[in-house]
């Protein structure tokens, strides 16, 4: 079967406050998920995130996150509200606070994640989960992608082309 794009989109801003120190760093932070391929069985989710800090204006420091998600192995689709920054050392300034977030689970780790970065001192990484959350901004497209995933797994799992 060939790739399809898929047509996930979300995209986040939201201004931070990040505690460094002594003194407080202003971060804005935009962040970008995109369903980049459905192969077959497979769906690949990547995320954008940008980050500019308000004392390095022309620093933007990019980290992209890629998940490769084999459809058949999810076990779990829930979606639940949350806040959209649990970092303990940000403190929400402005932007979007609270999104729904989509849990995607599998019994083994079966989801591959791939971290690259434009900073040189954060080195590519690759690594198995057993879990990905989507955070979107709204709670019916959350649960209509919940729906969707869980369809398509069950297909797949039976072996049943959609």
């Amino acid at each position: 079967m060939a790739q399809r794009e898929a047509s996930l989109s979300y995209r986040s801003i939201r201004t931070l406050l990040q505690l460094e120190g002594d003194g407080h760093n202003l971060v804005c932070k935009s962040s970008r998920r995109t369903a980049k391929s459905l192969d077959t069985c497979t769906v690949v989710i990547g995320e954008t995130v940008v980050g500019t800090r308000l004392d390095v204006p022309e620093s933007h420091p990019v980290i992209t996150l890629l998940w490769t998600v084999p459809l058949a192995s999810l076990t779990g689709w829930t979606v639940e509200l949350r806040e959209n920054e649990e970092n303990p050392e940000f403190q929400f300034v402005s932007g979007e606070k609270w999104g729904y977030q989509l849990v995607l689970a599998s019994n083994a780790n079966e989801i591959y994640r791939v971290l690259s970065s434009s900073v040189a001192s954060i080195p590519t990484h690759t690594d198995s989960v057993n879990r990905l959350a989507i955070i979107f901004n709204d709670e019916s497209l959350a649960q209509r992608v919940a729906e969707a995933l869980h369809h398509a797994s069950d297909l797949c799992r039976n072996k049943e082309a959609f």
